[in-house]
């Protein structure tokens, strides 16, 4: 202990300008940052899920009843939706879908 006071205090400045908790701080930062994408990817999962459950001719038909409800595309959807609901074979549905449109299934 050979420090002189002005010396002593000039340490007490630099210890007080550390900060003890930054490391802390920075893995809560990037724990939030990570808990955050996280779940934003289980949103996106989850919205993908619910869509691909849907019936490729079900998209099919609402596509075509939005554009124009009382055209005959969409009244002819009506039926091949039907016929997919009664045969439960996504394999059917898509290639009856293909087969008549151009639209993806």
């Amino acid at each position: 202990m050979d420090e002189t006071p002005e010396e002593l205090e000039a340490i007490r400045r630099e210890a007080d300008g550390i900060d003890v908790h930054q490391y802390r701080k920075r893995f809560r930062l990037l724990g939030a940052l990570a808990m955050g994408a996280l779940m934003a990817g289980l949103v996106a999962l989850i919205l993908w899920m619910l869509d691909s459950k849907r019936n490729p001719c079900e998209r099919v038909r609402d596509h075509f009843c939005k554009q124009d409800p009382a055209g005959l595309q969409c009244k002819s959807y009506v039926g091949v939706l039907e016929e997919s609901r009664a045969i439960p074979s996504a394999l059917f549905c898509q290639s009856r879908c293909r087969a008549r449109s151009s639209i993806a299934c």
